[in-house]
Formats: structure tokens, C-alpha cells, sequence
């Protein structure tokens, strides 16, 4: 009852699991396609040699029993689950490289205690078994022995493992880590009997939110002083757990929104900060609270996302940062009703208002009609010291169904700060920002900002969502709400179809604002000076449709102009 994958030999998972409920040998290699993993199982003993091959997911998932591995190995994701007692030995002078280490083995004794269900000891008690540990790992409910984790991160154990000695970066201190049980009976995230051990998490604290059977919603109420955590995970398996953040949250180290996990982030007064990187995987979601039914103007706005993050920020695949129909409610807003605006006109013309650099103003609703009326998107801001890298999505988009022009919301507003990369050219994702379905001839303004600009002077992208339709919703600069004349004075202007509009009260007709420099890059793309002149501080120049040679077919002829400096360019227009 032994299976061995010999030196050569490889097998492909393609969606499956691997179950092993006896001695197991892999010399060879495993291919595991669309999340399939390793699981070991039963309740007997195993002898396990992975011989320090890598893996992408080990589960042991055991009744009881032991498993002896003997050699080290590497894993993306390794986690553990008892049901009753479980022994891992491991190899002495080998290491284990784990990205992310899960053990959940602190279970319940019924007497309003725990349990600790797994032992980690090494084949060789009091010679070292060396682990490599991802930051952010979840070990709780281990006795821990001869484990030497110097190679990676500590381990923050806290009160929920036990040290049974010869560790080291293992830290037991009791307010290292702790995890939310909701045993006070309320979701106060600063009532201390809502967490294993029973004290608010301090600065000190590894913050674990991980519903394993029911789902766990946390608040951060309202409070006058910033609510300081070391780091914060949260992952649910069969249940989802949310977290609302209604004061400002410092986060000293890392912070990560795994699978069926949401973060409300609504304080947005001044940026949320984490200190180390921020990740997004599968299945998790970053957003804010939806406005309430009550909210109409701008000040009741109260809602947004604001966060800073020091280190890396990564959205995977399947994970999102989406403040999709987040806004006013239907027949609610500044723009509501018929053709709801915020950062383009509504279908009805309706004035737009709040600013492209500081997004936290919200797309007005949709006009309710029978079946029809959807709520506008919300806003986004994030600024990143690190690198970002977005293979999920990052969304505002509005609600839409029935006509074209009447009954979808206005779109959010969202705006994106890299301080350490130079360009964009790095940045692997995507940014939809949409009013879907009856509102795909609405133009959306992003607003993007890279080291190599000057504050307030990146790229304001104008989008639209359809390529093909003849009329046009615009997107004007905000003057009066992002500083008067100058405001865009470098800020680089690049249309993506999208149809720009200088017509806001703050210039008077005949009145020249600057920009840095515009960019047409479809012939769908179209300027409206409503009779103000747009002074563009950069040479003239052609691009991929020609602006040079269609300028007629891109500007509308209103009483407007689009200038170049005489001295930068030997092209008059």
C-alpha cells in the first residue's frame, strides 16, 4: 500500500487531488493544474519522503495518526486540519520552505478552552528541523519543538500554539497573535471577549480572521484614535468572513484578503496605512460599504477607499479591489434621475463634481423606472510605494439595465499613485472602469500617477465602454473642485475613445487652461472646448490615429481652440 512517483516520473493533477492514506515516496515530480493538491489522510502512520521536491498545495487533513517525513521539501500553501490528535515529524538539518503555512489545530474543549491537536517535533529531538515560513503564516493549536524558522519569517504563534522548547523565531508572547471567535456575542472588533486570547489586538498583534463553519463579520467601529494591528489574514474555507473598517487602520506589518473574505474599507479622511504589502488573492475583495438609502449630497458621501501601502501591493487572479455600485442609491445623488453623472454627463446633461486626484465622491443613482434604476460606483484610491501588480480587477463601475440614457448609475471615480515605479510599463493589469450594459456610451476618467511625475501631474485616461457608438457622453475637467485654472497644468491627457469636455463654471468663455499634453489614441476620441482655449505645454506631435493630420474630426468646432505654444511647436492649429 505504498505509492512512489519514481526519479523521472511525473504525474499531472488536472483538477484533482491526490488522497494519501499510506506511505507515500515522490522522487519525481507533480503537476498540479487548477488548484489541486497533495492531501494526506486517515488515521494510521506514514512514512513521507517528498524529497525536497516542490509542490504547489500540501493539505494534511487527518483523523488522527502520524506522518514521518523524510527528507524537506518546498510548498506554495501547506495547511494542516485535525480532527483528533496528529504527530508531524520532521527531518532533523532539513527544511521545509513554505509560502504560506496554515495550521489550524486549535480546536474547542467545550469548557470555553482550546485544545492543541497537532505536534511538530524533529526526527531527532534536540537537533533542529529548519523552517522557511512565508509572512502572514496561521500556525495555532501546535506544540511546537526543535523547529529553527531563522530562514523566513516568525512565526507569531502567541497563546494559540504551545513552545515544548529548542525554538527559535517563534514568537509565544501572548499578545502576538489572535484570532477572532465572536464569543462576546457582538461584531466590536475592540471588545476583547471576541477574541482568542481574550484582549484587543494592539499593535503588537498578528490579527487572524478565518471563519472555518459560520461566517464572521468584524467592525472597527467609529473611534477617535487610529486602531493599530501588526498584521491582519483573513481567509474563510466553507464560510465567508467581512471586515469593516470605519476608523483608520494602521496596519505596522502586512495585510492579506484571502478566499470568501471581504474588507470594507469606508474611513476615508486620511489613507488607511500598511506597512509591509498588501495582497488580494482568490476569492477576496476590497471595498467600501454602499451608501445608505439616505445619503443625497456630496458631505453624506461618507464612504471610500483610501489606502497607502508601503511594500508591494498584489491583486491575483480572481481577487478585486471593486467599489461596483457602491454609490448613491437609484434617484439619489448630486446627478440623479434620468442620465446620473459624477466623473462624465449623464445622458440628461447633468453636471458631474468631485475631484480626478483625490477620489472620494460617489456616482450618482439611476432613475428609478418599474423594473429599472441602478445605484451609482463608488471611489477608489490607492497609493502604492511598491510594486503593483493587478491580475484580478480593480472596479467602480455603476449599475445599469433597461434604456440607454435613463436608468443606469453614474460611474465611481478612481485613481491609482505608484511612487517607486517610473512608467506604467511594469503594470501587468487591466482597470475597467464601466457603466455596463444601457450606459456603454459613457466616457470614465482614471487618473494614474508614477515616480517620474510631479504630484498631480500623471495621466488622466478617459475611457469609454463601447467603440462603436456615435454619441457621446463627456468627461470635463474638474477645475473648481481640483484647484482653479492650473490645475492640470501637467497632467498628461490620453483618450481611449473617451470624449473630453473643458466646460466647467470655474472658466469663463474665452479662458485658456493649461495641460501637459493630449493624447488621441482612437479616432471615436473628441475634444469640447465650449469655447475656452486648451494651451498644450508639450510639442506637437502625430500618434497612432493621425492627430496631427484629423484634428478637424477630433475637436468640435464650438468656439474653442486646442493651442501649442508657438515656441514649442511649427504647427499652428
Amino acid at each position: 500500500n505504498t505509492m512512489t512517483i519514481a526519479s523521472g516520473a511525473s504525474l499531472t493533477l488536472n483538477a484533482a487531488d491526490l488522497t494519501v492514506t499510506n506511505d507515500f515516496t515522490c522522487s519525481g515530480t507533480i503537476v498540479a493544474n487548477n488548484d489541486a493538491k497533495v492531501v494526506f489522510a486517515g488515521d494510521g502512520e506514514q512514512a513521507v519522503d517528498l524529497a525536497n521536491g516542490s509542490y504547489s498545495r500540501i493539505e494534511v487533513a487527518k483523523d488522527g495518526g502520524s506522518i514521518a517525513f523524510a527528507h524537506g521539501f518546498a510548498v506554495d500553501e501547506m495547511r494542516c486540519d485535525a480532527v483528533d490528535q496528529v504527530a508531524l515529524t520532521f527531518a532533523a538539518g532539513e527544511t521545509v520552505a513554505a509560502g504560506r503555512l496554515n495550521v489550524f489545530g486549535l480546536v474547542s474543549d467545550g469548557l470555553g478552552g482550546y485544545v492543541n491537536k497537532f505536534t511538530f517535533s524533529s526526527s531527532s529531538p534536540g537537533s533542529p528541523w529548519l523552517l522557511n515560513a512565508g509572512e502572514l503564516s496561521i500556525v495555532r493549536g501546535v506544540i511546537v519543538s526543535d523547529c529553527n524558522a531563522s530562514a523566513g519569517a516568525t512565526v507569531k504563534a502567541g497563546a494559540l500554539c504551545a513552545n515544548g522548547n529548542g525554538n527559535t523565531n517563534w514568537d509565544f508572547a501572548s499578545a502576538a497573535a489572535a484570532f477572532w471567535t465572536g464569543d462576546a456575542g457582538t461584531d466590536d472588533f475592540l471588545t476583547a471577549g471576541n477574541w482568542y486570547p481574550a484582549a484587543v489586538p494592539s499593535s503588537t498583534t498578528f490579527v487572524q480572521i478565518t471563519p472555518e463553519s459560520a461566517a464572521q463579520s468584524v467592525t472597527i467601529p467609529e473611534n477617535e484614535e487610529v486602531v493599530q494591528i501588526a498584521s491582519l489574514a483573513m481567509k474563510g474555507e466553507s464560510a465567508t468572513g467581512s471586515l469593516t473598517v470605519r476608523s483608520k487602520l494602521a496596519v505596522v506589518g502586512s495585510f492579506e484578503i484571502g478566499t470568501n473574505s471581504t474588507v470594507n474599507l469606508d474611513y476615508k479622511e486620511e489613507a488607511n496605512t500598511v506597512g509591509g504589502f498588501c495582497k488580494v488573492r482568490r476569492g477576496g475583495v476590497l471595498t467600501h460599504t454602499a451608501l445608505p438609502s439616505s445619503a443625497t449630497t456630496i458631505a453624506q458621501g461618507v464612504y471610500a477607499v483610501n489606502l497607502a501601502v508601503a511594500g508591494d501591493m498584489t491583486i491575483y487572479e480572481g481577487g478585486s479591489v471593486d467599489a461596483t455600485m457602491k454609490g448613491y442609491r437609484t434617484d439619489k445623488g448630486p446627478g440623479a434621475g434620468v442620465g446620473a453623472s459624477h466623473g462624465s454627463e449623464g445622458g440628461a446633461g447633468k453636471a458631474c463634481y468631485g475631484s480626478i486626484f483625490e477620489p472620494v465622491t460617489h456616482g450618482s443613482g439611476g432613475h428609478q423606472s418599474g423594473q429599472y434604476g441602478k445605484p451609482g460606483g463608488g471611489a477608489i484610491k490607492l497609493d502604492v510605494t511598491g510594486d503593483l501588480m493587478v491580475a484580478g480587477s480593480i472596479l467602480a463601475d455603476s449599475g445599469a439595465t433597461g434604456t440607454e440614457f435613463h436608468d443606469g448609475g453614474g460611474a465611481g471615480r478612481i485613481a491609482i499613485y505608484q511612487r517607486t515605479a517610473t512608467d506604467w510599463d511594469s503594470f501587468t493589469g487591466t482597470i475597467p472602469l464601466n457603466s455596463p450594459a444601457n450606459n456603454n456610451l459613457v466616457s470614465h476618467p482614471i487618473y494614474l500617477q508614477c515616480a517620474n511625475d510631479p504630484e498631480r501631474g500623471g495621466t488622466l485616461e478617459v475611457r469609454r465602454s463601447s467603440s462603436t457608438a456615435t454619441t457621446y457622453r463627456k468627461v470635463p475637467l474638474m477645475h473648481s473642485y481640483d484647484g482653479g485654472v492650473s490645475a492640470y497644468r501637467n497632467v498628461s491627457i490620453v483618450l481611449k475613445g473617451g470624449v473630453l469636455s473643458i466646460s466647467d463654471s470655474a472658466l469663463p468663455s474665452g479662458k485658456r487652461t493649461p495641460v501637459k499634453d493630449i493624447d488621441m489614441q482612437t479616432s471615436t476620441s473628441k475634444i469640447y472646448c465650449n469655447g475656452r482655449v486648451v494651451t498644450v505645454l508639450s510639442r506637437a506631435h502625430k500618434n497612432a490615429t493621425g492627430w496631427a493630420s484629423t484634428y478637424e474630426t477630433h475637436v468640435v468646432e464650438d468656439g474653442g481652440k486646442v493651442r501649442w505654444p508657438s515656441n514649442l511647436s511649427g504647427v499652428v492649429r
